[in-house]
């Protein structure tokens, strides 16, 4: 498996101009190391046809860097501003990730460029910058984003749990009842929340039910803690309003009025 990942590295380096970045824009298979970078073919266009009209025209990228295993993602501008979402091979290889949790890190990175308030601090200035906190990010991306794009699913896929425990599968059910998209939406925030648990340097464990204990007195616009994460991405995926909220003109969300608002442990009300 070593040998079939230098071979295709190398082949990506001679045949593209970038170097390092390899786009997802592809009618074919990239042959890559394992049926996670299969699944990545095609998010460009994906994701293109559902949030084209978010980006005043503008094409959005999506890019995979071969050869960087840790897990990692981000979304910035090109040199002529249009958006682009990256991950690292290390994010679509993990052993947790499967089609729908790709999905799911990409409607995070979007996250920074359509969720609206609260926004990151320009540097170490008290200026805002274009890009949304990343727990406002994980509140679009299940709320809105992921909701979005697998309503434009022809054909909806069954829901999958293969590498997920009897105990998380019992969570989903209780969280979700029979509804696929719901159960399909907790079990990627799962796996993308023990993706982000296991990039620490110290055991991490995590629930579906039991949140995170922590209360902030001043809005987090840095990562939170993966359990807060969880969390965040649980609020979003079950919260029935949020198809009918525009997160982007930074309007008072109509979940925060429910039992599924930003949850606490990083969000400060009235902050």
């Amino acid at each position: 498996m070593q040998n079939i990942s230098i071979l295709l590295f190398t082949f990506l380096l001679v045949s593209n101009a970038f170097g390092r970045f390899q786009s997802l824009d592809l009618n074919r298979k990239m042959g890559n190391v394992n049926q996670s970078s299969q699944m990545a073919v095609g998010l460009k266009s994906k994701f293109g046809k559902v949030f084209s009209k978010h980006f005043d025209g503008k094409k959005l990228g999506v890019l995979i860097e071969w050869g960087n295993l840790r897990p990692n993602a981000y979304a910035s501008f090109d040199d002529e501003g249009a958006p682009y979402v990256l991950l690292t091979e290390g994010m679509i290889n993990h052993r947790m990730m499967n089609q729908d949790s790709v999905n799911l890190v990409i409607c995070h990175e979007l996250g920074h460029f359509l969720a609206g308030s609260p926004k990151k601090n320009r540097g170490r200035s008290q200026k805002k910058s274009w890009s949304s906190a990343e727990g406002q990010a994980d509140y679009f991306a299940t709320a809105y984003c992921m909701k979005a794009l697998l309503s434009f699913e022809s054909t909806p896929q069954k829901f999958a749990s293969e590498g997920i425990s009897k105990d998380i599968n019992s969570d989903i059910d209780y969280l979700c009842g029979g509804t696929l998209r719901c159960k399909r939406i907790v079990e990627a925030a799962y796996r993308l929340a023990r993706v982000y648990a296991d990039s620490k340097f110290y055991p991490v464990s995590l629930s579906l039910v039991q949140r995170s204990d922590n209360v902030v007195s001043e809005t987090l616009l840095s990562h939170p803690e993966p359990q807060c994460r969880l969390d965040t991405m649980v609020a979003g995926a079950l919260c029935p309003y949020s198809l009918e909220m525009d997160f982007n003109k930074n309007t008072q969300l109509e979940c925060d009025k429910s039992i599924h608002s930003r949850p606490p442990c990083w969000f400060a009300r009235g902050n």
